[in-house]
């Protein structure tokens, strides 16, 4: 019968082996990620997010559409838009009580055929029941399929 002394070494042999193989592999990994962006590109970028947020919140006063304005933003400014900018944009603008554009741009991503979370889709619902009213939002709900119908999403249609 092994004593517990003995157990106890080849246990902590076996832990502390474990733990340098994690060192060696954390290391390596970080010689192999990819490099950072630039303090340059950075301030690039965030000044792109700013651009794209003013010209879709100006739409509320000037009536233009969100999908003609992404459209020409990424076309004549070449602006790269993507999904995290545009959930930012779309959180922001409801934000403001600016659902009309926040949902534009849900409708938006659909037609780019950008796949969203069951969280987002339960904003979806909120801003189309605050811009098109309760039953077109129970006709939204009722077209998603099952995996996206979870709490949130039915907390979101019954608010």
């Amino acid at each position: 019968m092994a004593s517990w002394s003995g157990l106890w070494t080849v246990v902590a042999a076996g832990m502390e082996s474990s733990r340098s193989i994690l060192k060696r592999a954390a290391a390596h990994t970080d010689t192999l990620s990819a490099p950072k962006a630039s303090e340059e590109e950075k301030k690039h970028r965030k000044m792109i997010k700013k651009k794209i947020y003013e010209k879709l919140s100006d739409l509320r006063d000037n009536g233009g559409n969100v999908s003609l304005t992404l459209h020409q933003l990424m076309r004549d400014e070449g602006f790269s838009v993507n999904k995290t900018d545009l959930i930012r944009c779309a959180d922001l603008l409801g934000k403001q009580y600016h659902y009309q554009q926040a949902l534009q741009i849900y409708e938006f991503m659909e037609k780019l055929k950008m796949p969203l979370s069951p969280s987002q889709h339960g904003v979806r619902i909120d801003r189309i029941a605050q811009t098109k009213g309760v039953s077109a939002a129970e006709n939204y709900f009722n077209g998603l399929d099952l995996c996206f119908k979870t709490q949130s999403t039915y907390r979101k249609l019954l608010k």
